[in-house]
């Protein structure tokens, strides 16, 4: 079955149906062996792999990583308008609270070939079992 959406989905929309889709796949993130939301991030890469069409849409890389605090570039398709709330529930779906996501350079808007992000968070929740 084919479904053709004749109009486009509203940032919110977007922003939903990614937190959805993360939570729903903590069990997956489990089953990797991840254990912190950094690790998650790692996973990230992975899933977004095997959840769509393969490195032609990107990817996403952890290229440093602190204290409740992670540098990651991102490739993935759609860019820096969606990907910072994919990161942010991507890390919140394993535990993260108090996460921010900041922008640094470079940047796909301006024709770099990825996006750095600088995420952190203040604590880690254990998941529920």
């Amino acid at each position: 079955e084919v479904i053709v959406v004749t109009k486009p989905f509203t940032l919110d929309q977007m922003k939903a149906a990614i937190k959805g889709a993360v939570y729903a796949r903590a069990k997956i993130l489990e089953e990797t062996g991840a254990r912190s939301p950094a690790d998650a991030l790692r996973v990230s890469n992975i899933l977004y792999q095997a959840f769509n069409r393969g490195p032609r849409l990107g990817g996403r890389e952890v290229v440093q990583e602190g204290p409740n605090e992670v540098i990651v570039d991102d490739s993935a398709w759609p860019g820096c308008r969606i990907s910072p709330w994919f990161i942010e529930a991507f890390v919140r779906a394993f535990g993260a609270r108090g996460v921010r996501v900041e922008h640094l350079d470079p940047c796909r808007g301006r024709g770099e070939r990825f996006c750095r992000y600088r995420v952190r968070w203040s604590r880690v929740e254990p998941r529920a079992a």
